[in-house]
């Protein structure tokens, strides 16, 4: 396994993650538990120490198997990614009620990497207006989050209106390997790495 080498932070972060996107399913649609477990056991012996799961590009269900999972390893040898999207919640109360219920799902403790999802014009404005950005920062402050971040799904104009002066710990792109023909995530990429 590859692992980060950037010295960005200090964490030993495998390249290669593990997502709960599109975990295997049951015929009646649950998870299979049985299987997922064996692919977590599979991703630690390979040397996986990157795990992420959002409730956003996921469901309750694959939070708990998570936890159920993570919660069978040591806390030092992983970390653990999530998020949530501020055009869920129309208060910062909500926002916050709901981290609190996804730490209890994972059974971490804490997140290493938390994720402000499908950042954009529209989903900044919201998280404006609920005082998104305070909450994290309280979470942070008592230590269930480790990092704040955002993942772009904005084109480049929006880029700097709405990272400008904004001191975010980590940022994702929201791209795959057909996505780098595209001058957007190319012009994003240059602009991340310039930070």
């Amino acid at each position: 396994m590859r692992y980060n080498s950037s010295g960005f932070f200090e964490e030993h972060i495998s390249l290669l993650g593990f997502g709960g996107r599109c975990l295997p399913r049951n015929p009646d649609g649950s998870i299979d538990r049985k299987t997922t477990s064996e692919l977590f056991n599979t991703a630690f012996d390979g040397g996986i120490t990157y795990f992420y799961c959002s409730y956003y590009l996921s469901d309750i269900e694959t939070e708990t198997v998570f936890g159920e999972n993570l919660s069978k390893r040591n806390r030092d040898d992983y970390f653990i990614a999530s998020g949530l999207s501020p055009l869920d919640f129309h208060s910062g109360a909500e926002a916050e009620k709901f981290l609190d219920k996804q730490l209890r799902r994972f059974h971490t403790g804490y997140f290493d990497y938390y994720v402000v999802e499908n950042f954009n014009p529209d989903s900044y404005k919201r998280a404006v207006e609920i005082g998104l950005r305070a909450v994290l920062r309280r979470a942070m402050e008592l230590g269930k989050i480790r990092r704040i971040g955002f993942s772009f799904t904005g084109n480049n104009r929006d880029w700097r209106k709405l990272t400008h002066g904004i001191n975010w710990d980590f940022a994702e792109l929201s791209a795959n390997y057909l996505d780098w023909e595209s001058k957007n995530i190319i012009f994003l990429y240059h602009e991340l790495i310039k930070e």
